[in-house]
């Protein structure tokens, strides 16, 4: 009797900062960049309702073009990590 649904990894490999700067804003994150995932992994908490498929895995496109101001400085939410009674509660 959840309010919330999961963030659901969609394919296996490392989680990238890029990636999971750009999944802050959909809801509570699990992981932190260098964290191995597998396809199907519980990666976070969606502020929604329903499960959502999403890619932590995904890299920052890199180009031979420059702009000033262009990089950006990724700063995450620390992740605090998860308890056996919060993971119960969670499940």
């Amino acid at each position: 009797s959840r309010l919330s649904g999961s963030l659901v990894s969609d394919r296996p490999g490392e989680a990238v900062a890029y990636g999971l700067f750009h999944l802050e804003p959909r809801g509570v994150l699990f992981v932190v960049p260098g964290d191995k995932v597998y396809e199907g992994m519980i990666v976070g908490e969606n502020n929604k309702d329903n499960d959502l498929n999403v890619n932590p895995c995904r890299p920052k496109k890199l180009s031979n073009m420059r702009a000033a101001g262009r990089d950006e400085n990724i700063i995450l939410t620390p992740v605090t990590p998860m308890t056996l009674e919060h993971a119960i509660e969670f499940i």
